[in-house]
């Protein structure tokens, strides 16, 4: 299996702030409601969506373009996009996380944590049994419209005052 990487920190911020208004969220296979989570999805490539309700609905093209229609906000792994990686999406999606379509709640603190820091990806590494975070750490800068947001700015080295040669203190002295 592999590692599943979102750089979009402008999509992962909106799933978070949509999730943090939510009076309901969505239920498992067993009836529980999955509070404080979002989903990693697998089926038309592999995606993270909000786990809150109501949907974050957003307009969008049917599959066939025919259509307009309305579908949940969700971004996609990098390399698992069936509209930028038309012809390799599937094998990608399938090498990372198996050929099984499946729904998993992950904690919403991993997407919380990533916003926060705004110095990169979330990564999701996946293997056959479990799922981790590796999450950025925090900047000190402040997120800009891409939010990527700005490189630190290192504090130039401070200057000590230039020691005079003998000739230059000659030269000063007779001056004043």
């Amino acid at each position: 299996m592999g590692k599943l990487i979102f750089r979009d920190l402008v999509a992962l911020k909106r799933i978070v702030e949509h999730s943090k208004k939510a009076t309901s969220w969505q239920k498992n296979y067993d009836g529980k409601e999955q509070r404080d989570t979002f989903c990693l999805v697998h089926d038309d490539g592999v995606y993270i969506m909000s786990a809150a309700q109501p949907r974050d609905l957003i307009k969008a093209k049917s599959p066939n373009g025919l259509h307009d229609i309305e579908t949940s906000f969700a971004t996609h792994a990098e390399r698992c996009d069936p509209k930028k990686d038309l012809d390799d999406f599937w094998e990608n999606s399938r090498e990372l996380v198996g050929g099984d379509d499946f729904v998993e709640y992950l904690p919403l603190e991993w997407l919380q944590k990533t916003v926060e820091a705004s110095n990169g990806p979330l990564v999701l590494n996946v293997d056959s049994n479990t799922i981790t975070a590796s999450i950025p750490m925090p900047r000190k800068s402040q997120p800009t419209p891409d939010g990527m947001g700005d490189p630190p700015k290192k504090k130039p080295p401070k200057k000590s005052p230039k020691k005079r040669t003998p000739l230059e203190e000659f030269i000063a002295n007779k001056q004043s």
